[in-house]
């Protein structure tokens, strides 16, 4: 592409030339000689802008290689958990760009449990998710550990097994046995305790779950007893902030939690999660300076960057983030299962109406993660937003297939049924909403639908158990069913 610019701009170069010895040897009368001038500039103009847009077609990123550790399931699940998260954070400063190493909590979106039961089904699932090469960890029966390396390719694997043998001394015989494809124990006094482990690893999954705050209560007292967990005190901070982000959404205050990941942060430095609790608490100002100071020393860090891509673009003019979608973009070409970065990239291009952009965003990380429920949500307020029908439906029908307990899939469907005006079906939809413990929403719904059939007994039902539930100030259903339950009470005086 910039060779034929540069032999458009010399072409016209040379045009240009010709064209001005030509009219050296002739005057030129005033109105030719501005009529020149301008397609000279116009010229020149064209030429400009060429060049220019060949220039900002967007970030280009090197390619990448990525691993990660995947703990194989067996009878101790919670110490394969534990293991695999302790062995990412020994490799983590081991790899460098373009090789990735991604922790295997930002791959679950493409992950199931049937992934991770054996070696043969982690393969397979590594080749699904992306993965150029990995690590299996595994407890074997005579407590003993395995790790298998695997690579798509042969440069992959050696690239890693440079990696890996980076490690201290005390690591080589390990790394060795890979190389061998042998089944080894790791050294005991490297690995925390079996206990510790285990507590670990519930905490981890506890965490999956969606429950940060129970899964910091978990993990307090292994970190708190146990020194060699180096990796359990950073989950426990990490967990501390996003248990933090509960409680103020609960209503609670999490200063107290807060507090304690900055006392655990002051025993165990990490810019980046410094940062994270400046940004949560509002000190964009000492945020910044805690992630200039990680994001100089860092490889390509996936959490880093999206942490970064939520302060003010005009904050981290040197940094790579003018632009928020940038970030967010690199991010998921690192790794296309970050589920934030899918997210926010998706609202960020919606609001500037580019939903065709936010689907090709969604489609494609439903191509590593065809079951996602999040990603599948958001895909369905594309269709709405577009006012698709055909295409609103089967998404949330999908995600019935999916797990037939998701409520919200069934709200949805009620509301893409109400507004086709085929009310049966709708009202069964937001009926077993409800019965799923779903959106209160749904009351509205379901009364207005029975004032469709006249039933005022049932709206007037319906709307106060809707009023009950307000969400705030600002509720506006519940300000509409007031208004509704007014309205038929009215009717219903005696004239």
């Amino acid at each position: 592409m910039n060779k034929v610019l540069r032999g458009f701009v010399t072409e016209v170069k040379i045009k240009l030339i010709i064209r001005h010895r030509q009219l050296r040897r002739k005057p030129l009368g005033p109105q030719r000689r501005i009529t020149l001038i301008r397609r000279a500039r116009s010229l020149g103009l064209a030429a400009f802008l060429l060049l220019a847009y060949s220039g900002c077609g967007g970030p280009q990123w090197d390619p990448v290689k990525r691993f990660a550790v995947l703990p194989v399931k067996s009878d101790s699940h919670p110490v394969a958990s534990a293991l695999g998260r302790w062995m990412e954070v020994q490799l983590q400063d081991s790899l460098q760009a373009p090789w990735v190493l991604l922790p295997v909590h930002t791959l679950s979106a493409g992950l199931c449990a049937e992934d991770l039961a054996d070696e043969e089904s982690a393969a397979s699932a590594a080749a699904r998710i992306g993965l150029q090469g990995y690590v299996t960890v595994s407890l074997q029966a005579d407590n003993t550990v395995s790790l298998r390396l695997a690579g798509r390719d042969a440069a992959s694997s050696e690239a890693y097994r440079m990696a890996l043998k980076d490690f201290p001394t005390d690591w080589r015989s390990i790394f060795t046995a890979i190389d061998a494809g042998w089944t080894t124990s790791l050294p005991s006094d490297s690995l925390p305790q079996a206990e510790a482990l285990e507590t670990w690893g519930r905490a981890l999954m506890t965490a999956a779950a969606g429950n940060a705050v129970q899964a910091a209560e978990t993990l307090r007292p292994v970190v708190d007893r146990t020194a060699a967990a180096h990796g359990a005190g950073l989950d426990l901070i990490r967990l501390l902030l996003e248990a933090g982000l509960d409680w103020r959404e609960d209503g609670r205050d999490p200063a107290p939690l807060w507090n304690e990941a900055a006392r655990r942060l002051q025993e165990q430095p990490s810019p980046k999660l410094l940062g994270r609790l400046y940004l949560y608490q509002g000190r964009l100002n000492w945020a910044e300076q805690a992630f200039k100071s990680a994001y100089s020393a860092s490889k390509p860090d996936v959490a880093l960057n999206f942490d970064i891509s939520r302060i003010h673009p005009s904050r981290w003019p040197d940094g790579g983030a003018r632009r928020q979608e940038n970030l967010l973009r690199q991010n998921l070409h690192l790794n296309p299962l970050h589920l934030p970065s899918a997210l926010a990239l998706g609202t960020w291009l919606f609001g500037r109406n580019e939903t065709a952009e936010v689907e090709q965003v969604y489609q494609t990380f439903l191509s590593h993660a065809p079951d996602h429920r999040d990603i599948l949500m958001a895909l369905g307020r594309v269709y709405v937003l577009r006012n698709e029908p055909v295409k609103i439906i089967e998404t949330y029908r999908r995600l019935i297939d999916i797990d037939a307990a998701y409520a919200p899939a069934y709200y949805n469907l009620g509301v893409a049924y109400f507004n086709a005006d085929r009310l049966n079906e709708a009202a069964g939809f937001f009926t077993r909403c409800l019965a799923l413990g779903g959106t209160a929403d749904s009351h509205f719904y379901l009364a207005a639908l029975a004032e469709t059939r006249g039933d005022t007994l049932d709206a007037l039902t319906h709307y106060r158990q809707r009023l009950d539930a307000r969400k705030g100030r600002e509720d506006r259903f519940a300000e509409e069913a007031r208004r509704r339950i007014t309205k038929l009470l009215t009717v219903l005086e005696p004239q």
